[in-house]
């Protein structure tokens, strides 16, 4: 696979028939539990390894897995990655 957290989640919730939350969280919090990682979020205390995206929800952002990130470990972009849509115009008559 692509190592895509949102792509794995929306096969477990398909394959997987868990629900959106469910499948997040067992790439996300689960998947950091294991690895002995500490929490990692938003707010004091947490780790702020972070993956962030363009999305009205959850279930959007699983949904889609838009290519357009923003990737932060321990605080600091450490990657980005952004898209661009052309699309040909009709030829004249």
């Amino acid at each position: 696979g692509r190592a895509d957290p949102l792509a794995l989640a929306s096969l477990l919730v398909t394959a997987g028939h868990l629900t959106v939350s469910e499948a997040y969280d067992a790439v996300s919090v689960a998947s950091r539990k294991v690895l002995g990682l500490p929490p990692a979020g938003v707010g004091p205390g947490l780790a702020a390894d972070l993956l962030a995206v363009k999305a009205v929800s959850l279930v959007d952002a699983v949904a889609r897995s838009p290519d357009d990130r923003i990737v932060l470990h321990a605080g600091r972009i450490v990657a980005t990655s952004e898209t661009i849509q052309r699309s040909a115009l009709s030829p004249s008559s």
